[in-house]
């Protein structure tokens, strides 16, 4: 049953996503096969290791070395930031350690393997080409965002906040590691669909989704960071405004976008008029830097006048 509606949902939106070119005829599989002589299933489960040592782990490390060196104290996204208390950051990293090496390995054998092996050739088929795999690559970010925002601000909902949502917020000044820090609900139906509700609907080949999903966790934890490196990512949208959602725990829901008239809104802020808290921080900060401005051009003619 599962796999015919699977066909019935592919034969729909397959037509959405045919190849352009023909298939870039790389066998990568029979290739791989003297240094990976086990089956796909267990190819899925080191995939999904492989994605949160590449995404997660590596860019907490280096967080960890700039945040012990005071590195970068100009990027900032806010201008005091406390240290979250050392109890609650071994905790996070305790459960994401239990996260990459028992739960998505689970996830990927008895999940995620089901789903593409009923996809002929999206596991050991030939690489798609490069129109193709951009073309689903976009189309699992368009998912992402647009889940994550409303899917963000409903768990801010007063019925649910407390079950849901309140466990991410114990992290008020964000550090990359919180990027994966939430309850067992909204890992599932925020965090979790969010992300791979795209590649459900258009089951990209197996390195294509493996390349998103590293993509994806590493861009979450480079938002969670606390600093705003000039970065490509930084050309899609800011990570001053999710700093400032955990700091004062309104608005600003969503991710990608630079709206508004401060040019720092996500999208879906800016549509639906969730950013009005965070513009108004951001006119107080502007008007602060002007006063400081005026202040020190005062200064600095006076003391032209007295000599």
């Amino acid at each position: 049953m599962f796999e015919d509606m699977l066909e019935t949902v592919q034969t729909v939106i397959g037509g959405l996503f045919q190849r352009v070119e023909p298939p870039i005829e790389i066998a990568w599989w029979p290739a791989s096969l003297p240094v990976w002589p086990f089956g796909e299933r267990e190819l899925f489960m080191a995939l999904m290791v492989t994605q949160m040592i590449l995404g997660y782990w590596i860019p907490n490390a280096v967080l960890w070395l700039i945040y012990r060196s005071g590195f970068g104290a100009g990027y900032k996204t806010l201008p005091v930031q406390v240290w979250p208390p050392e109890p609650l950051v071994i905790k996070c990293v305790v459960k994401n350690i239990v996260n990459t090496f028992v739960v998505f390995p689970v996830l990927a054998c008895f999940l995620f393997y089901p789903m593409w092996a009923a996809v002929p050739g999206a596991i050991t088929g030939p690489l798609p080409d490069l129109k193709t795999a951009v073309l689903h690559t976009v189309v699992c970010w368009w998912c992402a965002d647009f889940w994550f925002y409303w899917g963000h601000r409903a768990s801010h909902h007063r019925l649910i906040y407390k079950r849901v949502h309140k466990m991410h917020h114990e992290f008020k000044a964000t550090i990359g590691v919180a990027a994966n820090y939430a309850s067992i609900a909204e890992e599932v139906f925020v965090n979790g669909i969010s992300t791979v509700l795209g590649p459900v609907l258009c089951v990209p080949h197996v390195l294509v989704f493996s390349l998103y999903m590293i993509m994806r966790t590493e861009e979450s934890v480079e938002e969670h960071s606390g600093y705003e490196f000039p970065t490509p990512w930084q050309l899609l949208r800011s990570n001053g405004h999710h700093a400032f959602h955990h700091s004062h725990n309104v608005g600003v829901y969503g991710t990608f976008g630079r709206f508004g008239r401060h040019g720092e809104s996500p999208f879906w802020d800016w549509l639906c008029g969730t950013d009005k808290a965070y513009n108004e921080y951001l006119d107080k900060q502007a008007a602060a830097r002007r006063r400081k401005a005026s202040v020190g051009k005062r200064k600095k003619s006076l003391e032209e006048t007295r000599l």
